[in-house]
């Protein structure tokens, strides 16, 4: 279904190649989510368009920044995450990787949704 980008232009929901970039650096992230990022060892297949995976790149490790270094989850505590994209799906993902219980996926379309769960996400909400 079209959404409206932030110009208003209408453009396609890029789910699928959202979801296998995202595929590609859930792996990079679990292999290293305790170590420093040195993204020279993270290889982009070349089927992945490089202006979607400099900006997933990039909201990837600020979710994951956001959550594990800033709210820092503790044993049976809840993760809310408003707007699962780039950024959310990185949250999600570190998320799930803390001491958090329960981790809430908050967003309007139902394809991000489903991505935020196969990424760890224990309940979703579409808020439209």
């Amino acid at each position: 279904m079209p959404t409206a980008n932030s110009r208003g232009a209408r453009r396609s929901e890029p789910s699928a190649l959202l979801e296998k970039a995202a595929m590609d650096i859930h792996a990079y992230v679990v292999d290293h989510v305790d170590a420093p990022f040195r993204w020279e060892e993270l290889t982009v297949d070349e089927s992945v368009p490089l202006e979607l995976a400099g900006p997933l790149a990039c909201g990837i490790t600020t979710g994951v920044g956001a959550v594990l270094n800033t709210a820092n989850p503790g044993p049976g505590e809840s993760v809310v995450v408003y707007g699962v994209g780039a950024v959310g799906l990185g949250a999600i993902m570190a998320a799930r990787n803390s001491a958090a219980a329960t981790i809430i996926a908050v967003d309007l379309h139902d394809s991000r949704l489903e991505l935020a769960q196969r990424y760890g996400a224990t309940h979703v909400i579409n808020s439209g």
